[in-house]
């Protein structure tokens, strides 16, 4: 069976601020119409651009974070 693969990314919201706890989320969209949020991140420590993701499989764009 072949993996999906990414076909869009949502990145976001960012905080607006140091006291705002809510971390940016990754949600994906893959071939199959399905929909995932896939982790979170620091963005103070790591970023992440869209087209950075699309045309990766879920286990490849996880081992970027």
């Amino acid at each position: 069976m072949a993996e999906n693969i990414i076909k869009s990314v949502k990145i976001g919201p960012y905080p607006r601020s140091i006291m705002d706890l809510k971390m940016p989320e990754v949600e994906v969209k893959y071939e199959d119409g399905s929909k995932e949020v896939l982790f979170e991140f620091y963005p103070d420590e790591i970023d992440f651009k869209e087209k950075e993701l699309i045309g990766l499989t879920k286990e490849e764009a996880k081992r970027l974070n």
